[in-house]
């Protein structure tokens, strides 16, 4: 996965974001080589 090539078409997508620009990062993404976390933080 070439996080250049995601950061791009995120930063240049203006118009149907979700269906060109998630589309593409799930298109891209290895899960082989990467993995993804979501956090939820409790702030006090």
């Amino acid at each position: 996965m070439i996080l250049d090539e995601w950061k791009r078409l995120y930063s240049n997508t203006k118009a149907n974001f979700c269906e060109l620009a998630i589309k593409g990062f799930w298109d891209m993404y290895d899960p082989e080589g990467y993995s993804l976390w979501f956090c939820d933080y409790k702030v006090q």
